[in-house]
Order: C-alpha cells, then structure tokens, then sequence
C-alpha cells in the first residue's frame, strides 16, 4: 500500500507524529540518494509512489519517468508535486527535493495538494511555512527544513546528501534499522531449528575371542602360520 492509505487506514484524522516523519523522511532521501548519485532523475515523487515493505521501510517506485540528468529537456511528472522551474523544462536534482519536500508537506499535513490556483503558487513562493494546515505541532527543525526542500530558488534546497547528515535524519536512519532488526528476528526463530549433533560414543573394547582372533592374525602376519581357529572362538 502507498504510505498515505495505508497510515490513514490505521489512524483515520490523526496526524503522523513528528519521529515517525523523520524516518519516512530518512528512508525516501537514501532511496533518492542513490538515485541521484548514479546521476538519474526520478521526477514524479510523491505519497502515491511511496510504498511500504514487509518489514515496514519506506520504497519508492514507479521509476516510468527515471532519466539521466542529462536527458531534463521536456515537462513530465505530476503537476501537484513538480517546481516550477520543471514547467520551464529545467529538470535537476534540486527539482527531485522539491518533489521530496512537497511529498513530505503532504504526509505531515494529510491533504490534497493543489494542481493550480492560490496555494499551488504559495506553496511555490516561500510560503510553505504560512500553511494553516502544516501543523504547529512540528519542531521548527522539521517545518524550516521542509520549507527549504520546497524553496522558490533552486540553489537554496539542500542536497539529499545535506538531508542525510541532518543529526535527526542520522538519528532517524538508526530508529529505522533497530526496527528492521527486530522485526526480522520473528522471521529468524521460525527458522528450522538443527537436530543437536550427538557425540560420538567411545569406542568398545574388544571382546575376549576378537582379542584372540587379533593375536592369531599377528602371528600370521609376522610368521607366516595360517591362524588357528580357538575353541571359544564363536
């Protein structure tokens, strides 16, 4: 399921706490940080293309849209969620933390985005921050830093690299693989267990005929006599 429905779907009107948006946060700017440093363009994020895995982690998809950052010339992506200078075909990186930020924006705020109109455009103008429906809840901390993802100039939206080094994003990335862990270790003890190895019992000592049957064959092999076969032999 996308991250929206299914949040939604466990907590209907109840606002994602703030660390949990730090981790949502943490897990979308690594997968886009990979994307990135391979020199690819993802250009249509949003919640809708966010998923959730088996062990909870955050996953983008939908890649229809993915291109080189050399191939930026032409208008693509969801309107709700592009920056402007996308409209002006001038793809970049910056454009993919815009789409980052707003995607954020969404999740934290639990609305619809515009596709036009007033808050379309104020949303575009540095007004993120005035939004009645961004909710004074948040730490300064995570408003501005949405805020600046979102930010009319490009060259003033930090990097996703810049996202990953924020201490709540480090912070953030280790809540997340602690999770991981423990919820993989459910998934460890279902495993089939081995049957304990037993040791080994020590050797028998030989019976009284096999001793004497040993002597005989010595004697034979040291003598050349054929053996002779004992009375008590069984």
């Amino acid at each position: 399921a996308d991250l929206i429905t299914s949040w939604q779907s466990d907590h209907p009107g109840v606002h994602i706490p703030e660390e949990n948006l730090w981790e949502y946060l943490s897990d979308i700017t690594e997968g886009l940080h990979q994307l990135h440093s391979n020199g690819f363009l993802h250009r249509d994020l949003k919640p809708a293309n966010i998923f959730v895995d088996g062990v909870g982690l955050l996953r983008i998809g939908d890649f229809g849209l993915l291109v080189k950052h050399t191939s930026n010339d032409t208008t693509e992506g969801d309107c709700r969620y592009l920056a402007r200078e996308v409209l002006n075909d001038r793809s970049t990186f910056a454009s993919d933390v815009f789409g980052l930020g707003a995607t954020i924006f969404e999740i934290a705020c639990l609305i619809d985005m515009p596709q036009s109109g007033g808050l379309w455009d104020l949303l575009r103008n540095g007004g993120v921050r005035n939004i009645p429906e961004f909710p004074r809840e948040y730490s300064d901390e995570f408003r501005n830093l949405v805020a600046n993802m979102m930010a009319e100039d490009p060259a003033n939206r930090p990097s996703t690299e810049n996202i990953l080094n924020l201490p709540q994003v480090k912070a953030a990335s280790l809540r997340r693989n602690r999770k991981v862990e423990l919820n993989a270790s459910p998934m460890r003890s279902m495993l089939p267990v081995p049957p304990p190895i037993e040791p080994e019992a020590p050797p028998k000592p030989p019976s009284p005929a096999d001793a004497r049957r040993a002597r005989s064959q010595s004697c034979q092999a040291k003598f050349g006599q054929r053996p002779i076969r004992s009375l008590f032999d069984d």
